[in-house]
């Protein structure tokens, strides 16, 4: 693992990170309520 990585995954910047994503994901979500509610994956191999 790199030395960048390594830093990353440290307990105190994985709460930086997670604030970062939350806030990167709030916008949008006021902008539409439903957003992510209803959500489709492909899982097949092709």
């Amino acid at each position: 693992m790199s030395r960048f990585l390594a830093n990353l995954v440290q307990p105190e910047l994985l709460v930086l990170i997670r604030q970062v994503f939350d806030k990167q994901v709030a916008e949008p979500g006021a902008a539409v309520p439903d957003l992510g509610a209803h959500a489709a994956a492909d899982s097949t191999d092709t």
